[in-house]
């Protein structure tokens, strides 16, 4: 699944609009289960709200977005 992928899926959301599943799937350019997994897991973690197919970020997901990376670091 990969950081940067989930990362990925929450950059597409942060922008607070509603985006559908389907819309998603043709963003990520990943197999379906694994989409469908990364929404479960963000879903479970309340990064992100799923309602009837239709998926926006809670305000957990933003905040998420704006911690520092480990590429972020400087040394």
């Amino acid at each position: 699944m990969g950081t940067e992928n989930l990362t990925k899926l929450l950059e597409i959301l942060k922008d607070s609009k509603e985006h559908s599943i389907s819309e998603i799937k043709k963003s990520m350019s990943l197999p379906d289960e694994v989409v469908d997994a990364m929404l479960k897991l963000l879903q479970e973690h309340d990064f992100i709200k799923n309602s009837n197919g239709v998926v926006t970020i809670s305000s957990r997901g933003l905040k998420l977005l704006e911690l520092p990376s480990e590429s972020d670091s400087v040394y």
